[in-house]
């Protein structure tokens, strides 16, 4: 949404709660009028605490672009259904608008999730984490990556700053995932690298994880709680120093001695002690020191030092001490220090856009300037900038045909919503979502039970493609709670279908559910009768719904569709199946079904209204010996 578009929205729903994803230190130089500060990792775990209910809009703002998008597909990912918008331009737009901006605001305190919260937040990082394919690694095996010497490991912790001061893993950096996604490189300085990811529940981790991968990044998730942990030593972060308030060395000290120093290029040119050199790792060969002098590295970021050292060291300097340090420290220890407005030169200072650096003070045409090198980062990448690119497919991610059109993804998220499930897929009828369900998850020597008043085409779909292939079939009878009298080592999946086929039994699904888990098997559901409406088969535990849209979610007897919805670690196979069978559905078919599910609540609720009424009367009739319907005892 545009700025114009956005305020009109806030004056006319005073209840639109916008949401700053950039850090508290860029939301304390501006901000919007109103805006909350929660950088874009909190955004998904602790949206709960920040909105009042699914029926809010929500608008998420950055400086520019990115961070905006990012934010509002960090929350799609999460499956949030309330309505999320980008402000466009974020808020250099909101000036180009003529719009005021605050300044100096300072970041409200994030609201911590409940217990409840947290305990769903873990559920769906488990969800996503298996859609994602994102593999977890032990803390003895990350210990292991950061003391190998052949390839570089990064272990970056990504909750707030205060949550890792607090507590985290020896040895893990600093690296708030909004960030670390925006900024990448101020972080992980080596391609290729392996990058393991920390936090509390894994949520943050894994939706920061999901981006980097996107960007083809060698990713990891941590599997151990940071918030248990017990070191709170300090990280070197990068951009600012833990020692500023530290003694450092006096004149009288550092006679004698040549000092560099390593902060930011404007950094250097606002104040430095006089005499100082400018130094980089880039510069530091070229600058022709010998390897004899007492060299002083000092600073005002920590990061930048240790770089330094690293490569002072690899160039055989031994002689050289470092020590952070900022104009107020080496004033005290009686240093002049200085400006040099000059120095570095321009194009020396890299590290610093010029052509746009008073983009946040009102200088428009610098907003401007910005904002048309940022849309046109894509053009500027070439082929093998592009290449290492690793965009996911999912709702709304355009990429083939097969894998959905965008009316295809918007039903597959209106399903998905319906059943309450962390992925969903279409296919063009219901038998063909049985068909691809089940060979996703059963191979040659496996053990399917089936529940003997599943639908006549699902066993069907057993005797001509599974069979054939060495998968075993027993039939489990509808009143079955504990299924260890058919369980067999080799069972993979149960398939349900409640109410059953023909004479609409109804399964005790929970406790089936349970007994199934306790013995490693999957439980898939024929969902047909329910639709997601009368009720949602992955609530009581089921692993997959499935729904022949044909009957109830297009309504209209002219549509032929099935849907696939999974949880959990059932997402990954069955998208895998799907994809690789080629299953989808046509855009028309999948337009009339979105006509149709708007009106499901209605008829399903005058289905069940007018059944009864059937029903009752059938049972006074003398000439009808038995009624079979779900509600009759």
């Amino acid at each position: 949404m545009t700025a114009a578009e956005v305020n009109a929205l806030r004056e006319r729903d005073p209840s639109v709660v916008v949401l700053d994803g950039r850090s508290p230190a860029e939301y304390r130089k501006m901000s919007l009028p109103g805006a909350l500060c929660c950088p874009n990792a909190e955004l998904g775990y602790r949206i709960q605490s920040l909105v009042p209910d699914e029926a809010t809009t929500i608008v998420i703002n950055c400086a520019g672009r990115t961070r905006s998008i990012l934010g509002v597909e960090g929350l799609r990912v999460l499956n949030t259904r309330n309505p999320v918008f980008a402000l466009e331009n974020g808020t250099q737009g909101w000036r180009l608008a003529g719009l005021d901006l605050q300044r100096g605001i300072a970041p409200q305190t994030l609201p911590d999730p409940d217990d409840e919260q947290v305990a769903a937040l873990g559920t769906t990082a488990r969800a996503l984490i298996a859609s994602s394919g994102l593999e977890l690694v032990s803390l003895t095996t990350t210990n292991e990556w950061l003391r190998d010497e052949e390839r570089t490991t990064y272990l970056l912790d990504v909750r707030t700053k205060a949550e890792f001061s607090k507590a985290h893993f020896p040895g893990a950096r600093h690296a708030p995932g909004g960030q670390l996604v925006q900024a990448t490189d101020e972080y992980v300085a080596v391609r290729n690298a392996r990058i393991v990811l920390s936090d509390d529940n894994r949520l943050r981790a894994t939706t920061t994880a999901i981006r980097l991968q996107d960007m083809g990044h060698d990713v990891y998730l941590l599997d151990a709680d940071a918030s248990t942990a017990d070191s709170n030593e300090q990280s070197g972060e990068s951009g600012e120093s833990s020692f500023v308030d530290s003694a450092f060395p006096d004149v009288d000290a550092t006679k004698g001695m040549t000092i560099l120093d390593a902060s930011p290029g404007m950094t250097y040119r606002a104040g430095h002690i006089a005499g100082a050199q400018w130094v980089t790792r880039a510069r530091l060969e070229k600058m022709q020191l010998d390897a004899a002098e007492h060299l002083l590295v000092t600073g005002q970021d920590d990061a930048l030092l240790e770089g330094i050292a690293t490569e002072l060291r690899t160039l055989g300097f031994n002689n050289f001490q470092s020590c952070a340090g900022s104009p107020r420290t080496w004033a005290d220890a009686g240093h002049e220090v200085v400006a040099t407005p000059d120095v570095p030169a321009d194009e020396d200072c890299i590290d610093y856009l010029f052509f746009v650096h008073d983009r946040h003070d009102d200088n428009m045409d610098a907003a401007r300037r910005y904002l048309e090198w940022e849309t046109g980062l894509i053009a500027q990448l070439d082929e093998q900038e592009r290449s290492a690119l690793n965009p996911r497919a999912q709702f709304g991610v355009l990429s083939y045909g097969r894998r959905g059109t965008t009316t295809a993804h918007a039903l597959m998220q209106a399903v998905n919503d319906l059943e309450g499930g962390d992925g969903c897929w279409l296919f063009p009828t219901g038998v063909a979502a049985i068909s691809t369900t089940l060979q996703a998850f059963l191979h040659h020597g496996d053990h399917l039970l089936m529940a003997e008043t599943a639908f006549h085409a699902t066993k069907t779909v057993y005797e001509k493609f599974l069979r054939p292939n060495g998968v075993e079939l027993d039939a489990i009878p509808w009143h079955a709670t504990d299924l260890a009298e058919w369980i067999k080592p080799q069972t993979k999946v149960v398939f349900v279908e409640s109410p059953g086929s023909n004479t609409l039994e109804v399964m005790d699904l929970p406790a089936l559910c349970k007994s199934a888990h306790e013995h490693g098997a999957l439980v898939i559901a024929d969902n047909t009768y329910g639709s997601g409406w009368l009720y949602r088969p992955l609530q009581l535990g089921c692993d997959v719904s499935i729904i022949a849209g044909t009957k109830y979610l297009s309504g209209h007897a002219d549509v032929m569709m099935g849907a696939a919805t999974a949880r959990g670690e059932a997402v990954k196979a069955l998208r895998e199946s799907v994809l690789a069978g080629g299953q989808t559905l046509a855009p028309d078919e999948a337009y009339a079904t979105l006509r149709g599910i708007r009106t499901l609540n209605l008829r399903m609720e005058r289905h069940q209204k007018n059944t009864l009424e059937v029903v009752r009367w059938l049972e006074a009739r003398d000439e009808v010996t038995c009624v079979l319907h779900p509600d009759l005892p």
